[in-house]
């Protein structure tokens, strides 16, 4: 699937959690050099992070498996808040995308 035909949900959730992902990338090793041990496992979350925004850019099936497993452990292990909406209208999207996805 070319770029021209990815979600304009997705594409703006891919931004947004790009962002985040680098930021808290940088808060990690700031934490590294406090407490080595729980900087190096925290800095795998951004990674991650890093690793499926990139797949559900290049619309990746994969990738929107991924996010939406980590979608439903969230929901169920934190209290649902409006933030909620932007990942479920991305599953959503990538879901009545899916035939069209690698």
């Amino acid at each position: 699937m070319s770029t021209a035909h990815r979600p304009l949900i997705i594409t703006i959730a891919v931004i947004l959690g790009m962002i985040g992902a680098g930021t808290a990338f940088i808060f990690t090793l700031f934490v590294v050099g406090l407490i080595p041990i729980v900087g190096i496992i925290m800095i795998l979350f951004p990674l991650i992070q890093i690793a499926i925004l990139t797949g559900l850019w290049r619309m990746k099936r994969w990738a929107l498996i991924v996010y939406t497993v980590f979608f439903a452990i969230d929901a169920i292990t934190t209290p649902p808040d409006i933030f909620m909406i932007i990942p479920l209208l991305v599953i959503i999207a990538g879901f009545m995308n899916y035939r069209d996805m690698d």
